[in-house]
């Protein structure tokens, strides 16, 4: 069984329109609502895979039911501890005019006090009966900034593979821990590497700090830059996966999809050039459909 956690939940609306039209009214007869966010995207990609996988995550509010009767619709068991935050919302509109996806996210309420504690206890128990373990995207506020280092310490201790998706000091403060991977995307892995040099930093600068990651704490770096080359450390070297070119219908949950993809192939003993190729591939199947964190 593959562990997977993210805390940062969301309800997400898919919008269809033909074309976006600014300060008009945009109307929609094609439009969807899933769960969602980082961690259910790979869950839900990992379970397509044929893999075994236990999400944990967090609910609660008004909007509870509507997520538990979703939840019962994916094809892996959830585990969403109450948090006294109230679910928050996603909306994508897609543009098939102009083949775009533009996301409205918003931001996470605070978890009440306890929540963190409970969510380590469920943690705990579910190391136990996994193999691996894949932690995603940001915490809701009231989670303390140990809480990700602390899963990863501890399952590394329990000998479990690791594969982090998350960016800034979570990222920073886990990497002592030697997860197995690493996965930010080009923007994340500058701003959280680079901080405040966006605009000074180079492909030569991201490289080498990637190489001094890798060596500095026996982990391979992914660095995905959306339709762009993906970037991976191996042996000594940062390595190129160019992907393959398509129109996307919503590439929405794609660098997820690719985690996934890349662990599941990681973990099967594969090469990292074909595990990033897995990654790759699912992404690309994952663009090309208009669910969210979906291959098939």
């Amino acid at each position: 069984m593959i562990l997977t956690v993210c805390l940062n939940p969301v309800l997400q609306k898919t919008i269809v329109l033909t074309g976006l039209e600014e300060g008009e009214v945009n109307r929609s007869g094609d439009y969807h609502l899933h769960v969602a966010g980082k961690g259910i995207h790979v869950s839900r990609v990992l379970a397509q895979l044929g893999e075994r996988v236990t999400h944990i995550t967090i609910k609660d509010g008004m909007f509870e039911p509507i997520f538990d009767t979703l939840a019962l619709r994916e094809p892996y068991h959830i585990i969403a501890v109450p948090s006294g935050a109230e679910l928050r919302f996603c909306y994508t509109l897609i543009n098939k005019k102009k083949h775009t996806a533009t996301e409205i996210v918003e931001e996470g309420a605070r978890v009440n006090a306890g929540t963190e504690r409970r969510i380590l206890a469920v943690f705990r128990r579910e190391l136990k009966r996994c193999r691996a373990v894949v932690i995603s995207g940001s915490k809701a506020p009231g989670f303390s900034r140990n809480l990700f280092p602390i899963m990863v310490k501890e399952s590394k201790a329990a000998g479990k593979k690791v594969l982090l998706d998350y960016r800034g000091d979570d990222l920073l403060s886990s990497l002592t821990h030697r997860p197995d991977a690493v996965k930010p995307n080009y923007r994340e892995f500058i701003d959280t590497f680079f901080p405040g040099k966006r605009s000074a930093v180079t492909s030569d600068d991201v490289k080498k700090k990637m190489l001094d990651i890798a060596e500095q704490y026996d982990t391979v770096v992914i660095v995905t830059r959306g339709a762009q080359a993906i970037l991976y450390t191996d042996r000594g070297s940062v390595r190129v996966f160019v992907p393959t070119r398509i129109v996307p219908v919503n590439p929405i949950g794609s660098g997820d999809s690719f985690a996934a993809g890349f662990f599941a192939a990681f973990l099967g003993g594969e090469s990292l050039r074909l595990a990033v190729g897995m990654g790759e591939r699912c992404a690309r199947l994952n663009a090309l459909r208009l669910m969210p964190g979906t291959i098939r």
